[in-house]
């Protein structure tokens, strides 16, 4: 059977796009809905890129992460 593929119209892409490209709309997606949802939302995790004699490497550190102190106190 098949996979159905996946829609991105809502995105703005059309034709082949670069992995890149996608991931790239994507995490602005992301972005812009944590920034309306407002104060206590927060994006961590885009990957870092690294450049070995021409060759491009990302790593994703987003799991590496360590957040100290994520505590809501209320009055």
């Amino acid at each position: 059977m098949p996979k159905t593929p996946y829609n991105f119209e809502f995105l703005g892409l059309s034709g082949k796009v670069a992995e890149r490209d996608l991931e790239d709309a994507l995490t602005g997606r992301i972005i812009e809905t944590l920034r309306e949802l407002g104060p206590g939302f927060a994006f961590v995790g885009r990957q870092v890129h690294f450049d070995v004699d021409g060759d491009d490497f990302y790593i994703d550190c987003s799991d590496s992460r360590i957040i100290p102190r994520m505590v809501g106190v209320a009055a």
